[in-house]
């Protein structure tokens, strides 16, 4: 199934082999559930964590973490607007959470090989979402809302 420019496309995380399937290439999606947000710092804590044997802070199977660097909050917010930050940071730790059950990424710029061929191996080769439009910010009921770009979209892309 894929999306013409005028469809709205709708996935939920968790993801499931089912969901990511359907993807394709250039595809805009808007996705809902929870979708956890992660730097640097966080994912070498959780490579060090998995490392020792650890138990995980959330179960990895099927989820989503938006590569995500948070802006100061204004007063009487719990955080600022969350914009995407560089995936290229997390290159060195992606593959071992791709392996361990991690299965989407949201984030900006290029990928390595290395992560490339574990999205390959372990996603389908179809989850990397990149050229986020727009950025989170708290909403007034305590949910996440999302700030669109001028022409009110959220636009991603797959490896395949």
């Amino acid at each position: 199934m894929h999306t013409s420019d005028t469809e709205k496309r709708i996935i939920s995380a968790p993801l499931t082999d089912e969901i990511i399937k359907t993807l394709h290439a250039g595809e805009m999606v808007y996705i809902t559930g929870t979708i956890y947000t992660a730097r640097d710092a966080a994912h070498k804590r959780l490579c060090e964590m998995l490392k020792r044997g650890e138990e995980m802070p959330f179960d990895f199977e099927g989820q989503i973490v938006y590569y995500a660097g948070p802006a100061p909050a204004k007063p009487g917010e719990p955080i600022g607007s969350v914009g995407p930050t560089t995936a290229g940071r997390m290159d060195a730790y992606t593959p071992t959470l791709v392996e361990h059950g991690l299965r989407a990424m949201i984030g900006k710029g290029a990928r390595n090989q290395a992560v490339i061929d574990s999205l390959k191996n372990h996603c389908l080769g179809r989850t990397y979402h990149s050229r986020t439009y727009g950025c989170l910010h708290p909403h007034p009921r305590g949910a996440w809302s999302e700030s669109h770009d001028r022409q009110g979209s959220t636009q991603s892309g797959c490896y395949r």
